[in-house]
């Protein structure tokens, strides 16, 4: 039973860490994560790119309504293309190309364990019903067979 809590409890954590944390960000925050897409530059640099003063408004409009991280993320992605961000992994199939063998694993893992059960479990059947037919038997069988099987080895057969 143990073995299960522990699984339990590392699948619980394992979603509860892929979850993102809403909460308010700043603009001092967000500039490393934003680039021009003109002149690859990021916003927190002062460039002469003639997008620079549109997109840090935008950003600071943003942030004054309170939007989060991913929702400022996405409206820069939106208007500007993805060559906005300055670290574009992490998101849409890149995510899924980390959890798919993370929850591959698991499922190995949690197969093999009821693998071991079931023969763990098996294995006890078989030694009770041995017990039990040695107990019918009784030691005279086994003494009866042991001697046929010495009577034909010093026969030679």
């Amino acid at each position: 039973m143990n073995i299960k809590r522990v699984f339990l409890i590392l699948l619980f954590f394992a979603v509860y860490s892929s979850q993102n944390k809403v909460s308010a960000v700043t603009v001092d925050e967000m500039l490393p994560e934003i680039k021009c897409p003109d002149d690859q530059e990021s916003l927190e640099h002062q460039h002469g790119c003639p997008k620079h003063e549109e997109m840090l408004s935008l950003l600071q409009r943003l942030v004054g309504e309170g939007k989060t991280k991913d929702e400022i993320l996405d409206a820069f992605v939106s208007q500007y293309g993805l060559s906005s961000l300055v670290n574009a992994t992490g998101r849409g199939f890149g995510r899924t190309s980390y959890l798919v063998p993370i929850f591959g694993l698991l499922l190995v893992f949690v197969i093999i364990y009821i693998y071991i059960e079931k023969w763990i479990k098996r294995g006890e059947i078989n030694s009770q019903l041995e017990k039990e037919k040695v107990t019918s038997e009784g030691l005279s069988g086994y003494e009866k067979k042991f001697n046929e099987e010495y009577e034909n080895f010093k026969r030679g057969e």
